[in-house]
This record gives C-alpha cells, sequence and structure tokens, in this order.
C-alpha cells in the first residue's frame, strides 16, 4: 500500500512536512537550489518520479517547474530570480492535507467546499470561470481552491448556470499556494524567507564599478539572518527560526589585491577551497609515493579558488602573494554544465560603449552621458552586448568542451563559446545565447595596451 505523504499548509505562504522524518517545507520565495536539494536528498517512497521542465531557447519567457507526480504537486518558480513563485497541488487525491493541525482532506475523497470553510473560515463567493469551467474560492490572497460541481458532466458543459444550488455541490480538485492578488498575478516576496537562509550568507545583488574600459570594486550587497536559532543537537527542524531572527543587510566592497583575510572578514568563510593544477590528466594516473608529495607540493605552489556556492561567485588568488586576481560569476542556467552548484549570482556592471556605436552627432555629449555605458545583467543576451563592444570584442570566440560524469550524459556535457573584452571573459551558451558565466580577471596597462 502506498504511504500517502501528509503535508501541511501554512499561512506564511508555504507547504511543509512534519509528520515524519526528515523535516521539510516548500516556501514561497526560496531559492530553487534549496528545493532541488530537498527534492534530491529525500529517501522512502517520496519523490521518486521528477519532471523539470525549462525552456532552454527562451529560459526567460518560460517559469521553471518541478512536477512531483507521485505527490500531484508542481513547484512553479520565476526564471529571472529562480525563486519559488507558485506551489500548486493539482490532484488533491495524492496527499493528505492539514491546515492548524486540522485535517481537511482525506485520501482518495476530495474536499469540499463546506469542508474547506469549515477549516479556512468564510470568504467571498466562489468565482465562475468559464475558461476552466470551475469555480475559484480564495482566502486573503495567498491561498486559493478550483472546484468543480460533483457531476463532471455538469460541470462540463458551457451552459452550466452559476446558483447557489451549484454552488452546495462543489469539491476540490486542486490547491494554489501564492503571494499576490491571483494566481495570474503571483509574484515573488521581494525578502528571502527567514527559513531559507540555513546559517548563509545571500547575495542579493553584485554591483561591478568600471571605469576607463576596467574593473574598479565589486560591491557584494549580503543578507544574512542574524540570531538564527541553534538547531544543533536539539530536536527543532533545520528550517525553524526564532521570534528575534531578523534579516541584517549589508555592503562589502572587494578589488584586486585584496588579501585573503581582507576577502573572509568580508564575505566569510568559502564553501570549499579549489587548487589549480596544472594536468589534470595526471591525477588519475600510477604515482609513486615520492611523486604523489612532489604533486602535492606543487598543488601548494598554484593559484586557488575560493568556491563561494551561495554566493554564486568564485575568487582567485595568487598563490606568490595570496591577493585576488580574478572572479567568475555564475548565472546557474539550467543544462549549463554547474547547474544547481552555485546559487544564481544576480550581478549589474556599466560597460563602456564604442565610440562608433553611438551616433556622436546626435549625442555631443556621449561622454558624459548615460548612453555612453551599457548596462549588462545575468539575463542579458551576448548579441545584445556584441552591439556595444564590437570594436573590442572578441571576433573568433574558444569553443569549451566539457567531459564531465556529473553530467549524466555521454560524450559532450556542454559546449559553450568564450569571448573576450577588455578584462572581461563572457561564457555564451550558443543555444539561447545567454551568459553561462563571467571571468573578470586582473589587468596591468602593458595588457591593456596589447
Amino acid at each position: 500500500m502506498k504511504n500517502i505523504l501528509k503535508l501541511t499548509i501554512e499561512v506564511e505562504y508555504s507547504l511543509y512536512q512534519n509528520f515524519e522524518l526528515p523535516y521539510w517545507k516548500f516556501i514561497i520565495g526560496m531559492p530553487l537550489n534549496q528545493a532541488i536539494d530537498i527534492i534530491s536528498n529525500q529517501s522512502g517512497d517520496h519523490f521518486k518520479k521528477v519532471d523539470f521542465l525549462y525552456s532552454f531557447k527562451v529560459p526567460m519567457h518560460m517559469d521553471i517547474i518541478i512536477t512531483l507526480f507521485n505527490e500531484g504537486i508542481k513547484l512553479i518558480f520565476d526564471p529571472r530570480s529562480q525563486r519559488l513563485k507558485i506551489i500548486e497541488i493539482y490532484d488533491l487525491t495524492l496527499v493528505s492535507l492539514y491546515y492548524c493541525k486540522e485535517k481537511f482532506n482525506s485520501v482518495p475523497d476530495l474536499p469540499t467546499k463546506e469542508q474547506i470553510i469549515s477549516v479556512f473560515g468564510w470568504t467571498k463567493t466562489p468565482e465562475y470561470h468559464h475558461h476552466s469551467k470551475c469555480y475559484q474560492l480564495s482566502y486573503r490572497n495567498w491561498l486559493s481552491f478550483y472546484l468543480s460541481n460533483v457531476n463532471q458532466d455538469v460541470c462540463a458543459n458551457q451552459q452550466y448556470i452559476y446558483s447557489s444550488t451549484n454552488l452546495n455541490h462543489l469539491v476540490a480538485t486542486s490547491c494554489y499556494i501564492y503571494d499576490g492578488n491571483s494566481v495570474s498575478e503571483a509574484q515573488i516576496p521581494k525578502e528571502i524567507p527567514l527559513e531559507c537562509f540555513l546559517g548563509n550568507v545571500l547575495l542579493e545583488e553584485l554591483v561591478i564599478n568600471r571605469k576607463d574600459y576596467r574593473t574598479q570594486t565589486f560591491d557584494f550587497h549580503l543578507s544574512f539572518v542574524e540570531n538564527v536559532t541553534n538547531t544543533a543537537g536539539s530536536s527543532l527542524p533545520v528550517m525553524s527560526t526564532s521570534p528575534d531572527d531578523k534579516i541584517v543587510k549589508i555592503k562589502r566592497s572587494i578589488t584586486f589585491g585584496d588579501s585573503v583575510q581582507y576577502v573572509i572578514t568580508a564575505l566569510g568563510a568559502p564553501n570549499r577551497i579549489y587548487f589549480k593544477t596544472e594536468d589534470k590528466m595526471k591525477i588519475h594516473s600510477p604515482k609513486s609515493q615520492k611523486e604523489k608529495l612532489e604533486r602535492k607540493m606543487s598543488t601548494r605552489n598554484s593559484d586557488y579558488f575560493y568556491n563561494y556556492f551561495t554566493l554564486g561567485v568564485d575568487i582567485m588568488f595568487r598563490f606568490e602573494d595570496n591577493c585576488v586576481s580574478k572572479l567568475i560569476l555564475h548565472t546557474n542556467f539550467p543544462d549549463e554544465y554547474l547547474f544547481n552548484t552555485y546559487y544564481r549570482c544576480n550581478f549589474s556592471m556599466n560597460i563602456d560603449r564604442d565610440s562608433s556605436s553611438v551616433d556622436s552627432l546626435m549625442f555631443p555629449n556621449i561622454i558624459d552621458n548615460e548612453m555612453s555605458t551599457f548596462n549588462i545583467s545575468t539575463v542579458t543576451k551576448w548579441t545584445e552586448v556584441q552591439q556595444v563592444v564590437m570594436k573590442r570584442a572578441d571576433h573568433v570566440p574558444v569553443e569549451i568542451s566539457r567531459f564531465i560524469d556529473q553530467c549524466h550524459k555521454t560524450g559532450v556535457c556542454s559546449e559553450t563559446m568564450a569571448y573576450g573584452v577588455d578584462d572581461l571573459i563572457f561564457e555564451i551558451m550558443p543555444e539561447n545565447d545567454h551568459i553561462a558565466s563571467l571571468t573578470i580577471y586582473e589587468i596591468n596597462d602593458n595588457m591593456l595596451e596589447s
């Protein structure tokens, strides 16, 4: 017999499971990475059949949808922010639902309008939608039930008459949790929910300041939770919070040449440290103890990266002086080979236009005009960048092919094109023209002139 999933709907726009271990919660506004981690780490009978739907050709024009078939649940994410926008329970016969510890949906019986009202209270009269041929029962702009008549033939009839008699025979067939005036107008909360920080520092925006065709500073706009509940060794769930918890926002700036100590003070400890190796093909070859020791010593004398997964950033330090020399920003597009390793880095950068890309007769004061620069963000396409830096951009890209087991594919995992502009390297996905990663490196005067 199937183990029916017991879920609780919470007024803070969330759906969670707290009847058995492990505890987990889907919250409106949570990052895509956290939802994937919850699904991936489940054991037992749940989340065994999952579908991940997105548009690779036009990723900004279609929501990212994770469907949990065995549970009848869809998680709908905003493609730009990659945060949860709507929780849809499209099959109420597959889950048992609770609200304030009161059960209102018993498998396999669908909840009636009366049962819903007895649990959630009275609200405005259900509205009939002709396109779906169902009624919508909404609560305080955060929860909606779609109701059908017990007689499906009657509900399917476009001439179905709206009357109090018909309203008495309605049962819920689906449920939506969202933040907004309606399901169609669902919006992402401005703040990331407290329970989604999990003790991490998260990036709201990375502003890249440039002058004279080179990068000057990196302004990290960060947020974290102060007075986080200590759950170590306790029975409290990992995603729990206390009334004293509050979100704190700070700004930290980094420049090329900053020391390791300064970066750790500004951003905190990294999630991982990665040392560059000269010859990756020799890693798995047989070695003597002497060769192993020599390789270990050479690794210590190589450049190294601080990987900040929740910021979507890698910072490289030179081994000679342990100072910042390069940053790599990850956009976390689906089908990119590092997808879900990093959170999306929401960056913003104004890049100088080529002088010929703007009509100097029409804009004589172009040097002091806003149109002398072009703003590049996480979702900007490469063709848009090319139009304003045509003179300085590489015309022949470097092709990057990756063969990695984690991609679960045979042969080439992904192919991208790398274009250089000033002190920037844009790694582009040719199928949709979006930026997979942006590398920004330190440049001196000799390099710039060449």
